[in-house]
């Protein structure tokens, strides 16, 4: 059966646009991994090229929801039709923290970032997304250990006996699709999408994961909006009270002070809290895979290899750097990571996100989404450039250049 992978890291500056097709003889399934740039105008040209050659994308995985992010989106789906967008779950205190988040950093809180926040459904589906699915968080290593089980396989998203993803784990739907409004489901930990044709599995997933956040940080959050808010601590938070506090100066002042003060936890500001991590290749290792890599640069750098290991991972801003976090997304990942060759470094490749326990075997090649120094980005740190180095692995910078577009073809042997 012929089967041919195509990856892209887009040069779009500081952010990040991952696209991969996953091609068949009966067809080709689009995913993007992340959308936005923190200066659209390097993304805009490069979204339209991409809608120029893509009829509609299946799966769109977002790692976090900020002002970088919606605006990308925002782009991108006002070009391209998109059936299923993947999110994580995230609790309505969370959702604020990302906006407080959003107001501490840069006074990006815009109210289309409210909307999507908290109305996911009307946002995503006024433009033209017909399912949301919020990706659950691990909070016990116990889930880790086994795959839930399973409920009957849904109906497949596609026509025919052409290729189509499947989630394979247990989903639940929350609101039903409408007029302008997105269907929205959840889905459990350790679910994953499987690529199938004419009803047989192609020994390729996409498995995201979402880490948890602080319970006791979340639970500090809320009582400070509360007290903001002026209510007694333990009632639900009022998302209508909310919105007219967003709306007022002196209401994002209030929100600003209250994700500060939780800050002082002796570790620093901890930039995207939730940020969700997507694997792409192979279940297991029984195929053989040649991979044709290569950057779009005048040196004409190029890598061929055959490899039982093809598989990819994107980690968009991962606290990977903290020994816990990261010995929970290595225990989630620890038969993927054995079938992984490229990784996307954590933040741009930020030595805050970095670990060289990141660099094991049989990884090859490490990606840092980041602009130039002379744009006045510290990415990637000369730490983590060292570090890759010192591991005798392929470091591949893409910028805003468009000559540093990188790509990977991978065809089953």
């Amino acid at each position: 059966m012929r089967v041919r992978i195509i990856r892209a890291q887009w040069p779009v500056g500081q952010g990040c646009f991952s696209t991969g097709a996953i091609e068949t003889a009966g067809g080709t399934i689009h995913y993007v991994y992340d959308c936005g740039a923190r200066n659209v105008s390097n993304l805009e040209p490069i979204v339209a090229a991409y809608a120029r050659r893509v009829p509609q994308v299946d799966a769109l995985f977002v790692s976090h929801l900020d002002g970088d992010h919606v605006d990308g989106l925002d782009t991108l789906l006002a070009r391209l039709d998109v059936r299923t967008v993947y999110l994580p779950y995230l609790s309505t205190s969370q959702r604020l923290m990302a906006l407080a988040e959003a107001e501490a950093e840069d006074r990006r809180l815009t109210a289309s970032l409210v909307q999507a926040q908290f109305e996911p459904a009307a946002w995503f589906g006024s433009r033209g997304v017909g399912r949301v699915v919020f990706v659950r968080n691990g909070n016990d290593p116990d889930l880790f250990s086994e795959r839930p089980p399973e409920r009957p396989d849904p109906e497949p998203r596609g026509e025919g006996r052409g290729p189509c993803l499947i989630e394979k784990g247990r989903t639940r739907p929350v609101t039903q699709g409408a007029a302008g409004q997105a269907e929205v489901l959840e889905m459990e930990v350790n679910a994953h999408i499987a690529v199938v044709l004419g009803g047989a599995p192609l020994n390729w997933i996409l498995k995201p994961f979402v880490p948890r956040v602080s319970d006791d940080r979340v639970r500090q959050f809320e009582k400070k909006i509360l007290a903001a808010l002026g209510v007694p601590p333990g009632t639900a938070i009022d998302l209508e009270a909310l919105k007219i506090l967003l709306k007022t100066p002196d209401g994002r002042t209030k929100l600003r002070r209250c994700y500060e003060a939780i800050l002082t936890d002796g570790s620093g500001k901890k930039h995207n809290a939730v940020s969700m991590s997507l694997y792409s290749g192979p279940e297991t290792k029984t195929d053989a895979w040649k991979v044709r890599a290569r950057m779009e640069n005048h040196w004409g750098w190029e890598m061929i290899t055959d490899t039982e290991s093809p598989g990819w991972i994107g980690t968009g801003d991962a606290k990977l750097k903290s020994t816990q976090p990261r010995a929970k997304w290595r225990s989630f990942y620890r038969r993927e990571l054995a079938l992984t060759r490229t990784l996307l470094l954590p933040h741009h490749g930020s030595k805050a996100n970095f670990h060289s326990d990141l660099l094991r075997a049989p990884l090859r090649i490490c990606i840092a989404a980041a602009d130039e120094r002379e744009e006045g980005y510290r990415h990637p740190s000369p730490e983590v450039v060292e570090a890759i180095d010192e591991a005798d692995l392929r470091l591949v910078h893409v910028t805003k250049r468009l000559e540093s577009r990188f790509r990977e073809t991978i065809t089953k042997i």
